[in-house]
């Protein structure tokens, strides 16, 4: 299955339309017509859930690992030590925070 049509089932569910304006929702790390091959679904991530498991998972996350505007991506610090580790790995993240909190 498709990101985007994972997408749309869970924008169904909790449209990302409804995110307040501060928050973060959507799509942050992967592409739309990435094939995945499992969805594991969290409130946060870290390190230890990335390694464990394979290339082409979809995290479906509460908490945006990507809150605000990133001014540097430096590895071994929180973002960019995550989202590294996510290109590298293919996997892929969406956040449903403030949408999922109104549903």
């Amino acid at each position: 299955m498709k990101i985007k049509e994972i997408y749309n089932i869970l924008d169904a569910i909790s449209p990302f339309e409804m995110q307040e304006g501060w928050d973060n929702c959507g799509l942050l790390v992967g592409d739309w017509e990435q094939e995945v091959e499992r969805v594991v679904a969290s409130v946060d991530i870290d390190a230890k859930m990335i390694e464990e498991q394979g290339e082409n998972t979809f995290f479906v996350l509460h908490h945006p690992p990507i809150f605000s505007g990133l001014k540097r991506l430096v590895w071994s610090e929180y973002p960019a030590v995550l989202l590294r580790r996510l290109v590298q790995k293919n996997q892929a993240v969406v956040a449903m925070h403030t949408n999922f909190d109104q549903t």
